[in-house]
């Protein structure tokens, strides 16, 4: 683990529908987050909803919270996960006291903490994270959503999901109401040549799993995660896009 190098790139996009952006990503890194077993980094995406200007409120706090959070990196990364999301949900309530416009508002999140050789990933809502190992792709976290319930079910399939007119509707995000709980998952360790991505659905909506797959494969961090957001884009680019992607060499 010690001759582990992490590099990463982030992008962000309108979209070619979208009149505002209400997506975001925020990276936090340690000084020693660079190179060693003990690196400590972490990357987030959110989504915002709640109409104008609201979305972009609530995302915008989502990723604060994250940053002010991991801002010192514990020793308890499942404590230091579960603690952002509740500083974030106690920073929207605070907001919409302030302002009750905006009571509407919340947001997707979904982060991942790398600390002393593995990554710890927790989230909300229907952005995603995915990890490429040995070349192949899969997707780490489950939607919180209503046509991934109906899939769970078995009511429908995967493929009917990606066409369902209710495929947008979330059922559980950070808001300033009532606490939703984010699903934090089991560690991974992280090995040479791992990939991971973060990214709202502005992405995966629009872009095939083999083509994400192909591009990360193809291209470092950065530019790999320019050619995702190129990639929604020429798909349509139907909602904001945010993207994050990480690779350990």
């Amino acid at each position: 683990m010690s001759n582990l190098k992490l590099n990463f790139g982030t992008a962000t996009h309108i979209g070619l529908v979208r009149k505002e952006n209400q997506d975001r990503f925020g990276i936090v890194s340690s000084p020693e987050s660079s190179t060693g077993s003990n690196f400590s980094f972490l990357a987030a995406v959110a989504d915002g909803m709640g109409g104008h200007r609201g979305g972009a409120v609530a995302a915008e706090i989502a990723i604060k919270a994250v940053e002010t959070t991991a801002l010192v990196f514990p020793s308890e990364p499942v404590k230091a996960l579960r603690e952002l999301f509740v500083h974030a949900h106690r920073e929207m309530a605070q907001c919409i006291v302030q302002n009750p416009l905006l009571r509407e508002m919340g947001s997707t999140l979904s982060v991942a903490l790398f600390y002393n050789g593995s990554v710890h990933t927790a989230h909300i809502g229907d952005s995603r994270i995915y990890q490429i190992r040995d070349k192949r792709l899969r997707q780490l976290s489950e939607d919180h959503s209503l046509v991934q319930e109906l899939v769970r079910s078995q009511v429908i399939t995967p493929q009917m999901a990606e066409r369902h007119p209710d495929r947008n509707v979330i059922t559980r995000a950070l808001s300033g109401h009532s606490f939703a709980l984010p699903d934090i998952y089991e560690p991974i360790p992280v090995q040479a040549e791992d990939i991971f991505l973060l990214c709202t659905d502005g992405l995966w909506g629009m872009v095939k799993d083999s083509e994400m797959n192909k591009l990360m494969l193809m291209h470092p961090p950065q530019k790999a995660a320019d050619k995702l957001v190129e990639a929604a884009l020429n798909q349509g680019g139907a909602d904001n896009i945010a993207v994050v992607v990480i690779r350990f060499e």
